[in-house]
């Protein structure tokens, strides 16, 4: 306040001293200050012991505080929101409100977190949360108050304290709320009336209604909304009027053809003249649709509309869009209502009024004479007063032009249908003359009154009007007149009796004709004809009375010829017949109106039925609070399964949260959210038989007879693909669809493969019916879906799955239960279609063309984003092994490959595990089934006993790899725990045959017995056991085989040893209790060599598998399961012919129950491999360490202790920049040291991401230019998973995932796109890293986390904790690229964990020689990179310039105890002091393993490379 009230001072600016310190500082330098104090020490808000002093040198220190001192950080509510969890929170908050206070409250903070911050707005349209705002306030719409809905419109645009400042300011929330009808109509009356007045304000009232009409409203079809809420029961009666007004202002606001005209034009051409029983059949739900009220609220839309075009400058526009004649036609229809015939003579008097060429563009078309058919059965006094307007012209005023004189005939054409309404009416005049005027007191009179008023009316104009009287000049006219009197009176004649209000017409008519006969324009012969009448009418009224005495000079025919010949031409008039076509004409184009309508309503019901579908299966947003660390978490233990997405070489290790909500919910529960609307039905066979031609086609010629099909128009063509296209991106488009089953172990389920513009999708749950509408796969018949053999799944979470096609990496054909699509010979293909983003797609087309358009589209894909620079082969790959971020032209290349292992071990008692004693391994050369005497004998006789009877021969009955047996190993691990009990008929097998002990289903083999034969014949590792395991490997005992064999398909790919999930009950399913002991059955028992943990059991297993041993005799089995022994009976090698490939055609197989049995039969017995080999398998080449790859002399592993540090740096960044990371340049073939802030892009060196500390922005720099600047970024680090996905760590709580998007014509970045914003910290970012194989992120936060996160998916996985507390934040994290392990640090400790955050080794740093709490023990780390290693190693920097290279081991634990893994040191190392004067080595800021080679930077800016010597 003092800073504003001395600047409103000039003459005191000068003198403010307060001005000047704020301008111009205090004066004081830096150097003379010793400490300072700032709010911006303390980091957060909380008790404080201490506050942190700013000081020179940079030394920490603080001052202690006494007492309960508590730090509080004010916070804007819109930036706390954003860092507690987004726009989701305050959805939350709203969710949970159930009170008027409380829904106001929860509106307000709604308001306030997003009217302020561009990135909360952004979130929340990312969410489509205004759609869900309004899905919650449906439900609660009567808790809605006056401040509750002012904020909410106040955040739409509106301002209620200056109503005159309104406008729309979001388009996409203002749709999804406040074009919510259906929302508001549930709300009290007086929010309804403020709703619709709104409206008004915006359109009308405002400044800036111009711009809320063009920029805003005109993409809104708020006129076709309202329509449509009037053929809808949601508002009540009283709220009607308030409806219609809002349409008035809609109409009027935005008046043109195709936003407005057209649209009320065919609401009322359907629902005028409604007629249910010939539109629907009797229950058809159209009915429904408040049939009641639909003619009376058209009637008041038409009075709307008519006042609107009234005004001449909207008449012009109406004129101008349609042919004005026929549209009065149309909807004055054949029996109109008074209130119809009204509104429609208002526009023939106005038309006529505006356009002199009205009249007879109408008569050209009949118009006049359909009026004489149609106006005497609506007559009433409403009709006679437009009537008589369009006769005297009393419409001027459209025009504001002087009004004609009184009594004025102006439009003769209308006197016609005048005197048929009287003729009309005095036929019921007569029809009740003998009725008594007080007899019947209900009888209203209305007729004879308006006919009496019409009469004298007639006499007054007679008496007045010159111009009157030459419309008798046409005789037709005049016969009219005649006609009509004379048919009265004939009546009268023979009634027995006439009341008064008959006796005065009579009387009153009777004066008229005197009048006409009278009159020099009538002809003689008619003049004798009234005369006539007159006589008769005289005679009904006094027949006492004598004949009427006139002078014949008086009615003489006195007109010339040439007035006769213009009477005679005045006469001609459109025959009956003429007018009775015009009318059925008029019927038949209503009727294909109503038609075209009904089905724009049904699309319109459906539309919104899907709409209401998709928002209630958005589960994102509440996802992001239930989690567990989310601000409303929910209760009980996480239910864990392995997750599909693939690691290294198509392992598969991770596991993932299995999450109760689906991805996408049923419909049939959704409709309930539409109240009272049903979809209507459309009489098919009608919408076949009329031509859809809108009454305003100007092609159509009334005495046309057909109809050319190409003037169709307005056609309503049913969206067959309604159903998906919510699942679409924005602005794709659907190529190709085909119904497939996507295969998931032994489970199908039945789905469609879209392959869109720019994306594929598959959505689980739909199929394409006959007709190729999108349907519910469980509405369709099973002929759809159904792929013989397997499970169908329709009840579990039906997934949506996307991919951009840039992301498909190749494809393959394959085989499903014994069927080779490849070849054709069957009417199901199979494809498994791999994506760049380490996941794969087994789908099953049950139509083979399909199945080849799909072929060829994913071919022209995938040449057209294959990309030419990740293919290149460069000597620097050479050198790194499997580190290479992002890098899969080796892995597609092998991805049809498996890799399968045997069981090598079979010490199973020992306490410690030999692995260079022979006699731990088993015999490699021998099946498993003949490793004793006694099972060798067995074999043989059951083979010998079936060649003697002319059978085929076989030594095993059972096989060693079938579904059931891959399932009985897995049974503890989802998604094999469903597959089991599907293939156990819906439960779990007996306890006692469960998988529970490996020593008594492996121990030694020497010791089972002929009786044991079956128990276990397989020879593959539990995990691979034949069911289509890929995996790829250069490691030495990796077997590399080409197959195409699936039996569990890509779902049950090799989880390898490498996961230890499988043999623990992680999820405590209960197997129940062994018959025997009572124990119950839980994790899987482990050898005493495992020392009780399932890891160190998975390590040593691999281990053995790589063994010298191992790598010996791998060949010899090689040749039993791929080779020339695959059916040797020598080799007692043979199984049962049903598990060859080829024995079984399930195509050939009609009977439904067989079918079913052969395919349990696969199942459960199992498949043979390919044969691959037709001579026997060479042996390993020996090249040196069996533990190094191919071509390696010397190891970090094997002789760390010979690398040395290079004698030169390669890269200077200069002084006091250290070196942050070290990117690879594939391209350049060298290593780029980075500084603080910069990050480059793999396989794009030139390209450059760029931050700074304190700011907001993130910048993308290509060729040392700017291309983008990306606000509120609030980077605080960043890495990148691969050269299209970057990763940043925000000083929000952020962890965001961006898309790096190239132009196709170049190589370069043309810009960065946020994809998803990742929340679970509670506390800085500090570090960030990713992996593009293992598909996840890991971040680091103040908070003591390291969090686990999808990198495909933008989801929450799981956490790792260091502690609490600023000592326990964790500043640096690194994934192993071959094992998926995990490193994460903080100050105090070292921690490693695998990739499902079990812990293995902790590190307490505080008790190392070099721990000081002033700085970090350990500044950088790096994993140690190969396809396999046997130790594993992992390089730490330090502040004092050491570098130390440390394994992890659980070996010495003992024998009776539970593995304690622990790091061990392997070298510890020290980097040259180069500089001169440096009296301490330079702390190292950066490490990197290239193959076997070690770079580290300093903060010298430095970079140097460890080698070893030549």
């Amino acid at each position: 306040m003092f800073l504003a009230s001395v600047s409103g001072q000039p003459n005191a600016v000068a003198q403010s001293a307060v001005l000047r310190a704020v301008k111009h500082g205090l004066g004081i330098p830096e150097s003379a200050i010793s400490f300072a104090v700032s709010p911006r020490n303390e980091r957060q808000s909380g008790p404080s012991t201490a506050v942190p002093l700013s000081t020179t040198g940079g030394l920490a220190r603080e001052f202690k505080n006494e007492g309960d001192v508590f730090v509080v950080k004010a916070a804007c509510l819109d930036g706390a929101l954003w860092k507690i969890g987004g726009a989701a929170v305050a959805l939350r908050v709203m969710q949970v409100a159930n009170t008027q206070h409380e829904v106001s409250r929860a509106l307000g903070v709604l308001s306030d977190g997003l009217r302020n911050s561009w990135q909360n707005s952004e979130d929340m349209e990312k969410l489509r949360g205004y759609e869900i705002l309004s899905d919650i306030l449906r439900s609660k719409a009567q808790l809605i108050n006056v401040t509750g809905f002012e904020t909410l419109f106040e955040l739409l645009g509106m301002n209620f304290r200056c109503p005159d400042q309104s406008t729309v300011v979001n388009t996409v929330a203002y749709k999804a709320i406040a074009l919510d009808f259906e929302l508001w109509s549930r709300t009290k009356p007086e929010i309804q009336q403020m709703y619709f007045e709104h409206f008004s304000t915006l359109l009308q009232n405002s400044r800036y209604k111009k711009f809320n009409n063009r920029q805003k409203f005109a993409r809104l079809g708020l006129a076709r909304k309202l329509l449509f809420v009037l053929q809808t029961d949601w508002f009540q009666q009283d709220m009607i009027p308030f409806v219609l007004d809002a349409l008035r202002i809609a109409i009027r606001s935005h008046f043109s053809k195709d936003d407005t005209i057209k649209p009320v034009v065919t609401y009322l051409a359907t629902n005028l003249h409604e007629d249910p029983k010939g539109l629907s059949s009797p229950h058809s739900p159209i009915s429904r649709i408040d049939c009641t009220h639909l003619q009376e609220k058209a009637e008041q839309v038409l009075e709307v509309f008519i006042s609107t075009i009234s005004i001449q400058s909207y008449h012009v526009q109406f004129a101008a869009a349609l042919p004005l004649t026929r549209i009065c036609l149309l909807l004055l229809g054949d029996r109109p209502t008074p209130s119809i015939a009204t509104q429609i003579l208002t526009l023939i008097g106005v038309s006529n009024t505006i356009s002199p060429s009205f009249s007879r563009k109408f008569e050209l078309i009949s118009g006049w004479s359909v009026l004489k058919t149609v106006l005497p059965y609506c007559w009433d006094p409403r009709v006679h007063q437009t009537s008589f307007d369009i006769l005297l012209g009393r419409f001027n005023h459209i025009k504001k032009l002087p009004s004609p004189p009184p009594n004025t005939v102006v439009c003769p054409n209308i006197f016609p249908a005048i005197l048929s309404a009287l003729q009309t009416g005095l036929v019921s005049v007569a029809g009740n003359c003998h009725v008594p005027e007080d007899s019947f007191a209900q009888l209203s009179w209305t007729t004879e009154s308006s006919m009496e008023n019409l009469v004298e009316e007639l006499m007054g104009l007679q008496a007045a009007s010159p111009t009157f009287r030459e419309v008798f000049k046409s005789q037709q006219t005049t016969q009219l007149f005649i006609d009509t009197f004379k048919t009265f009176v004939d009546k009268l004649k023979t009634a027995s009796g006439m009341n008064r209000w008959t006796r005065r017409i009579l009387e009153k008519i009777s004066h008229l004709g005197l009048a006409l006969a009278l009159d020099p324009f009538i002809s003689g012969t008619q003049k004798h004809e009234i005369l006539d009448t007159m006589e008769s009418a005289n005679a009904v009224l006094n027949p006492a009375a004598g004949k009427l005495s006139i002078d014949p000079s008086l009615v003489a025919d006195t007109r010339s010829v040439r007035q006769r010949i213009a009477s005679a031409r005045f006469s001609i008039h459109v025959g009956e017949k003429i007018v009775i076509k015009i009318m059925a004409r008029m019927s038949e184009w209503r009727k294909t109106i109503q038609i075209s309508e009904r089905k724009r309503l049904r699309k319109t019901v459906l539309d919104l039925q899907e709409t209401r579908r998709q928002i209630s299966t958005l589960h994102e947003w509440s996802n992001r609070l239930t989690f567990e660390r989310g601000l409303w978490p929910e209760q009980g233990a996480r239910v864990w399964r392995l997750d599909e997405t693939e690691g290294p070489y198509r392992i598969r290790k991770r596991l993932e949260p299995q999450s109760e909500k689906p991805s996408s919910s049923r419909v049939d529960s959704n409709d309930e959210n539409i109240r009272d609307i049903e979809v209507p039905d459309v009489d098919v066979s009608a919408s076949q038989q009329q031509v859809e031609v809108p009454p305003w086609a100007e092609s159509y010629e009334i005495s046309a007879t057909e109809i050319d099909d190409k003037q169709l128009a307005e056609e309503i063509s049913e969206d067959k693909h309604r159903r998906v296209r919510h699942e679409l991106e924005p602005g794709d488009v659907i190529e190709a669809v085909g119904t497939v089953a996507r295969i998931a172990g032994v489970d199908s389920s039945p789905g469609l493969l879209i392959i869109g513009k720019t994306h594929l999708y598959m959505l689980d749950g739909l199929v394409e019916n006959d007709k190729g509408e999108v349907i519910e796969a469980r509405d369709a018949p099973k002929r759809l879906y159904l792929v013989p053999g397997s499970i169908v799944e329709l009840d579990g979470p039906q997934r949506a799955q996307r991919w951009s096609r840039d992301q498909i990496a190749a494809f393959s054909e394959k085989t499903y239960l014994f069927r080779d699509v490849a070849c054709f010979l069957t009417n199901f293909s199979s494809l498994e279609i791999y994506f760049k983003d380490s996941r794969s797609l087994l789908i099953v087309f049950l139509d083979k063309k399909k199945k080849m358009e799909i072929d060829q589209r994913l071919s022209s894909i995938i040449g057209k984003y294959s990309d030419s620079l990740s293919n290149r082969k460069t000597p620097i790959l050479g050198r790194m092994g499997s580190k290479v971020s992002g890098w899969r032209a080796d892995e597609l290349y092998i991805a049809q490959r498996k890799w399968q292992a045997p069981w090598v071990i079979q010490d199973y008692a020992s306490q410690t595990l030999d692995l260079h004693s022979p006699e731990t391994y088993r015999d490699l050369t021998k099946p498993m089934g003949a490793l004793t005497p006694a099972r060798r004998d067995a074999a043989q006789t059951r083979y010998t006993n079936l060649e003697s009877v002319d059978e085929r021969p076989f030594h095993y009955g059972t096989h060693f790899s079938s579904s059931m047996i891959v399932c009985h190993f897995l049974i503890r691990l989802a998604p094999y725990t469903n597959m089991f009990k599907t293939l156990q008929g819906g439960d779990w097998d007996l306890p006692d045959r469960l998988f529970r002990y490996l020593l008594a289903l492996l121990r030694p083999l020497s010791t089972l017995t002929q009786s044991c034969e079956v128990t276990y014949l397989g020879h593959m590792i539990p995990q691979q056991m034949m069911f289509g395991a890929t995996f790829a490997s250069s490691s030495p005992n990796s077997i590399l085989v080409q197959s195409r064999d699936f039996e569990l398909s890509s779902h049950a790919r090799n989880t390898d040893f490498q996961i230890q999930r499988f043999l623990e009950n992680i999820a405590n399913l209960d197997f129940g209790v062994q018959q025997n002991t009572g124990e119950r059955i839980h994790d899987v028992k482990l050898p005493p060599w495992a020392r009780q943990d399932p890891l160190w059991f998975i390590v040593l297993n691999r281990r053995a598998l790589e063994s010298s041993f191992v790598s010996e005799h791998l060949p010899a089995w090689i040749d039993l399961i791929w080779g020339v022994k695959q059916r040797d009976p020598e080799s007692l090698n043979v199984f049962h012919p049903l598990s060859y490939e080829g024995s079984i055609d399930l195509d050939s197989i009609t009977d439904e129950l067989e079918r079913e049995a052969t395919v349990g039969i696969i199942h459960n017995f199992g498949q043979t491999p390919r044969k691959l080999f037709t001579t026997p398998h060479p042996e390993r080449m020996n090249h040196g360490l069996s533990t190094l790859p191919v071509g390696i002399l010397h190891g970090v592993e094997e002789d760390s202790h010979l690398l040395v540090q290079g004698g030169r740096c390669f890269k200077d960044l200069g002084e006091n920049i250290p070196v942050r990371e070290l990117c690879l340049d594939m391209v350049g073939e060298k290593i780029i040291p980075c500084p603080e802030g910069t990050l480059c892009a793999p396989f794009h060196p030139h390209e450059q991401i760029e931050w700074r500390s304190g700011r907001t922005e993130l910048r993308l720099v290509v060729d040392h230019r700017v291309v983008q600047v990306i606000e509120n970024a609030f980077c605080n680090c960043a890495a990148f998973a691969d050269s299209s996905n970057l990763v940043t760590g925000s000083t929000d709580y952020t962890v965001r995932l961006w898309k790096m998007s190239r132009s196709s014509d170049t190589l370069a970045a043309t810009g960065i796109v946020l994809s998803h914003v990742m929340r679970a910290h509670t506390d800085e970012v500090i570090c960030v890293t990713a992996s593009r194989k293992w598909s996840i992120v890991v971040s680091g936060s103040r908070d003591g986390s390291a969090t686990l996160w999808d990198l495909n998916r933008g989801v929450y996985i799981r956490s790792i904790w260091h502690g609490d507390g600023e000592s326990n934040a964790v500043n640096l994290v690194t994934i192993n690229e071959s094992t998926g392990y995990i490193a994460t640090c903080s100050q105090l400790k070292l921690c490693l964990h695998t990739i499902n955050a079990r812990p293995m080794a902790i590190l307490d740093l505080t008790i190392t020689p070099s721990f000081s709490p002033l700085v970090p023990t350990i500044t950088a780390m790096a994993f140690h990179e190969r396809e396999y290693s046997h130790l594993g190693v992992l390089a730490t920097g330090g502040p004092d310039g050491s570098i130390v290279l440390r394994t992890w081991t659980a070996d010495g634990t003992p024998e009776s105890d539970k593995a304690q893994w622990k790091f061990v040191t392997i070298r510890s190392m020290k980097v040259k002091m180069v500089n001169r004067g440096i009296t301490r080595p330079p702390s190292v800021t950066a490490l990197k393993f290239l193959g076997e080679t070690l770079i580290h930077g300093e903060e010298t800016g430095k970079a140097y490379l460890w080698d070893f010597p030549e």
